[in-house]
């Protein structure tokens, strides 16, 4: 994750782009616990159980996303990535951040994170929230 994403900060902040994170579950907040920079370039949140406000900043549902309010969306679900992906792949012009998945190459607007990351997400979960994250997944309404 800290590998993927890291890098494209810097990109982010030159270019003014406006930052949506789908999911606010426990993954979310590792990612921005991990880089914190993230959150001034956040501009809301995409979740289907969206709630008015979540860490200050509007929380959406999908169906709600339009391309003239948000430049990139990262991925914030380990096991939703894929639907959350489908829901909104459609949206050319926005730029789609998978961390845990990959997609076809032809995707050109859409990065992944390879596979041998995946564990140093899980591991800081695991730190954070000992053996509370099975129990939070199965508590959870799916996206």
């Amino acid at each position: 994750m800290r590998q993927r994403i890291l890098p494209e900060i810097g990109r982010w902040q030159k270019q003014n782009l406006r930052l949506a994170i789908y999911g606010i579950g426990t993954y979310t907040q590792v990612l921005l616990g991990t880089l914190p920079m993230l959150m001034p370039l956040v501009q809301c949140f995409i979740d289907r159980r969206a709630s008015g406000v979540y860490l200050g900043r509007p929380c959406i549902q999908p169906e709600a996303v339009h391309p003239s309010d948000i430049d990139v969306i990262i991925y914030s679900s380990k096991s939703w990535e894929a639907e959350m992906y489908r829901n909104l792949g459609h949206l050319t012009s926005i730029e789609h951040v998978l961390i845990y998945g990959t997609l076809p190459a032809n995707l050109k607007n859409t990065h992944s994170v390879p596979a041998q990351n995946i564990r140093s997400l899980s591991e800081d979960i695991e730190a954070l929230h000992p053996g509370g994250q099975d129990q939070s997944r199965r508590n959870r309404k799916r996206i």
